[in-house]
């Protein structure tokens, strides 16, 4: 059975594989001609294997961005994989492979952590800063 950590990170790497062959492709036709014209045309093949062969049978477009979302979704592959051989770290599970009726203990969090709302707080002010520093220079 899938733990909840593992079927988190098998998703993000799911997307993100999705969302990097999706970009190679639009990417890929914005290099050439429009993306409706190489999708519909003799290059319709080359344009959607190539971001699926990562670039071994045809062209992925823009690499970093391309290579950014493969790199993404390798790791989240591997973080799911991670999650899921340690049992995201339940106790019950490990008792269980230690061949052990006693459970380890574990300690209970003492005190909520205030990062989570400090993250939310500066991404809104990136994605803020960002839009208004487009708008006010065009």
């Amino acid at each position: 059975m899938l733990t909840r950590g593992a079927k988190t990170f098998f998703g993000l790497a799911f997307a993100a594989l999705l969302g990097g062959i999706v970009y190679g492709v639009i990417t890929n036709g914005f290099a050439h001609d429009g993306v409706a014209t190489v999708l519909t045309g003799d290059g319709a093949v080359d344009a959607v294997l190539g971001p699926i062969t990562l670039g071994y049978k045809g062209g992925v477009g823009d690499q970093l961005g391309y290579s950014l979302f493969m790199g993404f979704a390798v790791s989240a592959f591997g973080m799911g994989f991670a999650a899921l051989a340690f049992r995201d770290g339940d106790p019950e599970a490990l008792a269980e492979l230690a061949n052990s009726d006693a459970v380890p203990p574990v300690s209970e969090p003492n005190d909520l952590s205030q990062w989570p709302i400090a993250t939310a707080f500066s991404a809104a002010l990136l994605t803020l800063g960002l839009a208004y520093r487009a708008w006010r220079f065009r």
